[in-house]
């Protein structure tokens, strides 16, 4: 008798232990299934512009920032202002007259200790640090006795590279830039939808 019960209680325990088994299986198979159909949400496309300046250069740039061409400043021959709505987040882009004619000349006779090399357009070019912020630096470059800069305070790093990877060059090299640096008419912007390119520098 007790031997019968035994064997019972076996069976039993076996029958609950294949039980539990199989529901464990059939759960984590319907949790993956579940998961399989949350959607995935798709990444809008940021909507770029295109600057065209006068001193021969060009690059897109998210078209929800501000720019601004600052055409009261008469001095460089381009001095363009991009900020994010209500931040303190800013590029701004100068094109600038320079005794220097490479960038090794510019770091050595402004001396400038605090940079790394690197490129804007085609040229070769220097990544000026902050040393008190690094959210802070300068990216400049040299091309016919002219200086390109680009000042970078607070803002974000794929905005960036938006901008310095689509930057380019213009117009023949060895040529004069315009005599009037800004006009009261910016240049017109493409209207051009583009995908953003993740492109670390």
């Amino acid at each position: 008798m007790s031997k019968k019960i035994l064997i019972i209680i076996g069976i039993l325990i076996l029958i609950v232990i294949a039980g539990l088994s199989i529901g464990r299986l059939f759960k984590k198979g319907k949790v993956q299934l579940l998961d399989s159909q949350i959607p995935v949400p798709s990444v809008t496309p940021v909507e770029l512009a295109t600057w065209e300046d006068q001193s021969e250069f060009e690059f897109k740039y998210p078209k929800n920032l501000n720019l601004n061409p600052h055409p009261e400043d008469e001095e460089n021959y381009a001095h363009l202002e991009l900020t994010g709505e209500g931040s303190q987040e800013s590029i701004i882009l100068w094109t600038k007259d320079t005794k220097y004619q490479t960038v090794d000349d510019y770091a050595k006779g402004a001396k400038i200790t605090n940079y790394i090399g690197s490129q804007l357009g085609d040229l070769p070019a220097v990544k000026v640090l902050d040393e008190s912020d690094s959210n802070n630096f300068s990216l400049l470059t040299i091309r016919d006795g002219y200086l390109y800069q680009i000042d970078v305070k607070n803002m974000d790093q794929e905005i960036y590279n938006i901008i310095v990877n689509s930057y380019r060059f213009t117009g023949d090299s060895e040529e004069e830039l315009p005599a009037t640096q800004n006009s009261a008419q910016p240049p017109p912007i493409s209207e051009e939808i583009y995908t953003e390119e993740e492109v670390i520098e």
